[in-house]
């Protein structure tokens, strides 16, 4: 069983600056449809929508200080909907009345990263919360949609299936230097063995890139901890030393559409892209 997720949501935001100045990035507004018309939702919501929607009900938050509306945000406002009601807007009411009824069902918390020191430090700090348990990480900035079925459910199901150490989500790309990039032999289909991730290669050896979803055994917590001393180490370092010491697998997606709001250009293309 998957039942936890860390979402690290702790970064600057320096790509989308001087809007993430004000709003965190990971709370800005994306077209989504509720019924039939489009709504705006914060980047997060859609988020947690997503794992909700694949069994998870343990939900570990990691966030800057300056990004307290994240935490504001996922706290029921009873009075936000009444008011809402009063005014007439009883369809923009249901949405949220939805989203509180789902976080009744779960198990919320906040942990604050105080510095930027990398994603990695950021998931480390959910290791209380996670204990023993298998847990999927899924970055606050990137949501996966498309491909038949649910990209998040097949890595669950290749974890659960191939009893694997871990399981991270890669796509072929064009230019691989942005990204951790996957070496690995194909076990079959879209399914590969890692051998090595190399993050941002300056050359690139592979065009396989991750994507930022990954479901992992707990003792990836061992092995962040023996990083700590390491200065600049990354989450695909850890999951690197994984792959040296166990099975670590990549699923390749084909057929999705990728929502990157850590950089202005993906972030035009997503409204570019919007058919109202």
């Amino acid at each position: 069983m998957v039942t936890h997720a860390i979402i690290p949501a702790a970064g600057l935001g320096t790509r989308v600056l001087p809007a993430s100045k004000a709003i965190p990035k990971e709370m800005f507004p994306i077209p989504h449809r509720f019924g039939d018309k489009y709504m705006l939702y914060p980047m997060i919501h859609l988020i947690f929508d997503a794992l909700y929607n694949v069994g998870i009900r343990n939900f570990c938050f990691v966030i800057s200080p300056s990004k307290e509306k994240i935490r504001e945000y996922f706290k029921p406002d009873q009075e936000f909907i009444d008011n809402l009601i009063d005014l007439g807007k009883e369809y923009e009411a249901k949405v949220l009345k939805e989203f509180y009824s789902r976080l009744s069902r779960c198990k919320i918390s906040f942990r604050i990263q105080e510095e930027p020191l990398g994603v990695g430090d950021a998931v480390l700090r959910g290791r209380k919360f996670v204990g023993d348990n298998n847990f999927m990480i899924s970055m606050g900035d990137d949501l996966i949609l498309g491909e038949e079925g649910n990209v998040y459910k097949k890595l669950i199901d290749i974890f659960n299936s191939r009893k694997a150490d871990g399981v991270v989500l890669v796509k072929e790309v064009d230019d691989p230097r942005h990204y951790g990039v996957v070496i690995g032999k194909k076990v079959s289909g879209s399914l590969y063995k890692v051998e090595k991730i190399i993050e941002k290669p300056e050359t690139p050896v592979s065009n396989l890139a991750i994507l930022g979803i990954y479901v992992l055994k707990p003792w990836v917590f061992d092995v962040m901890e023996g990083m700590r001393e390491y200065r600049g180490w990354e989450l695909t370092d850890a999951v690197d030393e994984m792959a040296k010491k166990g099975e670590m697998l990549a699923y390749k997606a084909e057929n999705i559409h990728r929502i990157d709001i850590g950089r202005v250009e993906t972030y035009i293309e997503l409204f570019k892209n919007i058919k109202l």
